[in-house]
């Protein structure tokens, strides 16, 4: 598998980032929740500090998201594949655009 995004697959690269992603934005959620519900003290103070942290690291791992997809661009879409919702609503959505559809 190489590193870079290829015609017909997401690289290595593309692939850590989005699983670390979602480990880390499901511990936030688990953390968070955990943080919500035990009373607030000095004992427990670095709780919000890891959850803080770990915040900036799911931020900055956006960032390098972002620069990684224009570095290495993610290949196309399936032959086949249905189309994003918001290509699809853009045709239907203009009133009087298509003079036969308002027939009937």
């Amino acid at each position: 598998m190489a590193l870079r995004n290829g015609p017909a697959e997401f690289g290595l690269v593309t692939r850590v980032i989005h699983w670390t992603m979602m480990v880390l934005v499901i511990g936030q959620l688990a953390l968070g929740l955990k943080i919500e519900s035990i009373e607030p003290g000095l004992a427990n103070l670095w709780l919000y500090g890891l959850h803080k942290t770990l915040g900036f690291l799911v931020l900055a791992l956006i960032l390098i998201r972002i620069a990684w997809h224009i570095a290495s661009p993610p290949p196309p879409p399936l032959p086949g594949a249905p189309m994003p919702a918001r290509r699809r609503t853009g045709s239907g959505t203009d009133v009087g655009s298509d003079p036969g559809a308002a027939a009937g």
